[in-house]
């Protein structure tokens, strides 16, 4: 029997435990931690959580929301790779990225295993590397240009007035500067992935090459050389695509994070009490937009216990009294929990249907 290329030791119960275990304590504690604070046991929770037609509606519509984001995640890699891979395949390389991504920190991602998936899909590693790199670029492109937009619609006090609830200068100061850092460290490598991919990947191949060539990288510099010279093999490619290819991009990368924002709007919709107007949905855009910039520099699996726990902090005067955790764990039941659960299942299925086309052992 083969031995299991590297990419797949992840999938291994040794590497899954450890971050499952992390997650769900730390969830679990946050909970438990609520439930005291409030005087609340678990069947007052429940009988306080409004069950109706309403509720299961707008519900439904988060969960609609989710599969639009993967529906157009899907399209993007339909169109990064002119359309080779089939849907099946777009939809299994896109729900083990979304399994990797929660069961990694935050700043590592799902990115490592999809370039390996990608490559076993008949790509060429160059190419594997662009089409990651071009999701990664769009991503964090997109959701950096959220904060500056939603400010000239929402009053910045009305976005950060949670924060003062805190009680603490120092862990409010301490939230606004961790969200600064990261908003500019994400700044900073969306501004080198766009010199590397398009406006001079020809210095960026030649500076990487000397690198290689530093006796400790001999190990892995002939397979480094390659992959730099497919990479800017895929960057002229890429800078040499019409306008409506990358219309269509943005298009795709849009409607995915309009997805993803929606699902926490529904939630908050759902569980409010009331209609919501569109300046509470606006600012609760505005809100996520500092979410998940936070959530990027979590050290916990899919930020697991920071997204909650940021949640509970951000949205608490759009929520009832109480339930700040328990929808911080529907919202995030529908659009990270069940990445967990489908990941192995999942990753079986394309391992049997790669390993049939005699691609897994793919150099």
């Amino acid at each position: 029997m083969s031995p299991k290329p590297p990419a797949l030791h992840r999938f291994g119960w040794r590497y899954l435990l450890p971050p499952l275990l992390l997650g769900g304590g730390l969830i679990a504690y946050l909970w438990q931690w609520q439930l005291a604070q409030n005087g609340m046991a678990l069947a007052d929770l429940w009988a306080k959580l409004p069950k109706n037609g309403a509720v299961f509606g707008w519900l439904g519509l988060a969960l609609s929301m989710d599969w639009l984001r993967d529906f157009a995640y899907m399209w993007q890699l339909r169109i990064l790779t002119d359309r080779r891979l089939s849907w099946l395949a777009c939809c299994q390389i896109l729900l083990i990225w979304n399994f990797s991504a929660a069961v990694s920190p935050s700043m590592v991602g799902g990115a490592p295993l999809a370039l390996f998936m990608l490559t076993r899909e008949g790509l060429s590693l160059g190419t594997a590397t662009a089409i990651v790199f071009t999701t990664v670029f769009l991503d964090q492109a997109f959701y950096l240009g959220i904060p500056p937009v939603t400010t000239l619609l929402v009053d910045h006090a009305a976005i950060v007035a949670p924060l003062a609830d805190l009680n603490s200068g120092l862990m409010e100061g301490g939230v606004i500067a961790g969200f600064w850092s990261a908003f500019g460290s994400m700044a900073a490598y969306v501004a080198f992935l766009a010199f590397a991919l398009f406006v001079a990947p020809g210095w960026v191949n030649r500076r990487l090459k000397q690198l290689l060539r530093w006796r400790r990288m001999k190990p892995w510099r002939r397979r480094g050389w390659r992959m730099l010279d497919d990479l800017k093999a895929a960057s002229s490619n890429l800078r040499a695509r019409p306008q409506r290819f990358w219309w269509q991009l943005w298009a795709v990368t849009s409607l995915a994070w309009i997805g993803r924002y929606l699902v926490l709007n529904c939630v908050l919709q759902a569980f409010a009490g009331h209609t919501m107007g569109w300046q509470e949905h606006v600012l609760a855009f505005a809100r996520q937009a500092g979410l998940y910039v936070l959530m990027v520099v979590s050290p916990t699996p899919g930020s697991a216990g920071m997204a909650e726990m940021a949640f509970a902090w951000l949205f608490r005067d759009l929520i009832p009294p109480g339930l700040e955790l328990t929808l911080a764990m529907i919202w995030r039941g529908i659009g990270y929990y069940p990445y967990l659960i489908i990941g192995i299942p999942m990753m079986t299925w394309w391992l049997k249907r790669v390993r049939l086309a005699g691609l897994l052992e793919k150099e």
